[in-house]
């Protein structure tokens, strides 16, 4: 009885320790976000100048990809690394002849955070390719901190909790949750004893894991076992850099989520390692502006009172978005106008039910279904999508991602409502007259862990989850195999199967 008494005495301390822990952490992390928000600022102000030079497609690939012959082309007109010809050789073979010495032209080629000075090789453009297709990450010290993501409450993905984390730790990497995660292993033993007290299997649970608050610890890399949604919870932890994130599909739909559990020891493995390719998936930085219309009473010299027109625009908040971000009409039938702008310059007016820019992450989920394009997540990109548009012509767009889009509510809107805007579904205000959203690519991307190759996976998402492309291959796979060898059982089936699609 002493003993038990012992240990729940200090097991209260512990978690009483963690509670006042729990505030530290929560003070350090207003500072970070402070700290946070003034690089933010920095970033943004910021313009940096840097010189390349054309190179060849292949110095572009991280692992063997074979040339075409065009590409092969390309490369010996660009790259000429052999000996200077003679002239007289030159000008009796001109199908051969190129033009020698330094180049005249220069590029300058600038976005909004640098401009790139390229010199030309014997005055030829060269665009190289910019989508990064095949990035791999190495580790040039161990990592030390995991942070392991779930949705609380699930008996199932607390379960692969504990799997995973044996098999972190056995790495030598230290395991974090998130608060509600840990009050959830905490309940997870039995009720508690008392007010602060646990039980001896709750806190052997909780020992095993240690908490993380957002800006308190660096984490090497994350790992989520669920969903789509919970990968999108995982970008809104981290408004900036996302250290590479390793996700498990214990999920309905998994567009995000390549990884089976099945085989979680080996991958764990593999990422605590070192060895696997990334998908960088770009994601879009928000900005919410309210405008304020009012008149401000003040007095002029002589007392006399006098009314002013006062108009600013404040700056609600600022959203990371992974997927979308959304401007539909409120629960009014009528339609919406949206001014569309880009880069300052007027584009149209959108009058539609609503309007959608999305990620080519997010050209699979709301803009899918709202008539969007399937972008390649490696195409660094904005798509624009109309919600059921007023004109048919009004088709889907896309956008550089160096310009910056904006959606704002006409200041005469004809007193057609207001409109609702929505960051991946999530933070949803209510937008008036003159109120506007401003959207550019952020430059820190969400690096996935890819199973395969990013195109690989990626197609692979399209056949699974959407049935892409399925409908003619199944019609056509009863006749081909009705012909071969099988049981009257298996042709039955197949039969059943194609006549299903038609």
């Amino acid at each position: 009885m002493e003993a038990n008494q012992g240990t729940s005495q200090e097991t209260s301390v512990k978690h009483q320790d963690l509670s006042d822990g729990g505030m530290m952490h929560v003070a350090r992390a207003q500072d970070q976000e402070e700290e946070e928000e003034e690089e933010e600022e920095e970033e943004e102000n910021s313009f940096t100048i840097r010189r390349t030079k054309s190179g060849s497609i292949k110095d572009t690939l991280m692992y063997a990809v074979p040339l075409s012959a065009s590409a092969q082309a390309l490369d010996a007109l660009v790259l000429d690394s052999g000996p200077e010809q003679d002239p007289q050789t030159i000008t009796a073979s001109p199908s051969r002849h190129r033009t020698k010495g330094k180049s005249k032209l220069q590029l300058v080629a600038c976005t909004g955070l640098e401009c790139e000075v390229m010199d030309l090789r014997n005055g030829q453009i060269f665009l190289p390719p910019f989508a990064k297709t095949s990035v791999r990450f190495e580790w040039t010290e161990p990592p030390e901190r995991a942070l392991v993501v779930i949705k609380p409450g699930e008996r199932a993905t607390e379960d692969a909790l504990l799997e995973a984390a044996a098999v972190l730790r056995g790495c030598g990497v230290r395991v974090h949750v998130e608060q509600a995660v840990m009050e959830a292993l905490e309940r997870r033993g039995h009720a508690p004893e008392g007010p602060g007290r646990l039980t001896r299997e709750a806190a052997d649970l909780a020992s095993r894991f240690e908490l993380w608050v957002p800006g308190t610890h660096h984490i090497d890399f994350i790992v989520t076992l669920g969903g789509d949604g919970t990968v999108l919870w995982v970008s809104s932890l981290f408004p900036r850099g996302v250290p590479p994130v390793l996700s498990f599909a214990m999920g309905t739909l998994g567009f995000l989520t390549s990884f089976p559990f099945s085989h979680h020891e080996q991958h764990l493995n593999e990422v605590c390692r070192g060895d696997r390719y990334l998908s960088l998936r770009t994601r879009m930085r928000c900005k919410l502006y309210s405008y304020h219309h009012g008149r401000h009473q003040g007095r002029e010299g002589g007392g006399a009172s006098a009314s002013t027109t006062v108009s600013r625009e404040e700056l609600v908040g600022t959203y990371i978005v992974l997927n979308e971000v959304s401007v539909n009409r409120s629960p009014s039938s009528n339609l919406v106008d949206i001014d569309l702008f880009c880069d300052g310059v007027p584009v149209t007016k959108v009058q539609a039910d609503g309007v959608l820019v999305s990620t080519p992450t997010g050209s699979t989920a709301y803009s899918l279904a709202a008539g969007g394009s399937v972008v390649h997540p490696a195409v660094s990109a904005m798509l624009l999508t109309p919600i059921c548009p007023h004109s048919l012509s009004f088709r889907p767009l896309l956008f550089p991602d160096a310009v910056t889009l904006q959606l704002q509510i006409p200041h005469l809107s004809r007193g057609r409502g207001t409109c609702v805007v929505a960051f991946d579904g999530k933070h949803k205000f209510e937008m008036g007259p003159g109120d506007c959203v401003t959207i550019q690519m952020s430059p820190h991307p969400l690096p996935s862990v890819v199973c395969k190759t990013d195109t690989e996976d990626w197609f692979q998402s399209l056949k699974g989850g959407l049935h892409w492309n399925r409908p003619n291959e199944e019609m056509r796979k009863p006749s081909s195999m009705m012909s071969s060898k099988g049981s009257g059982r298996e042709k039955e089936l197949l039969h059943k199967i194609g006549s299903s699609h038609l």
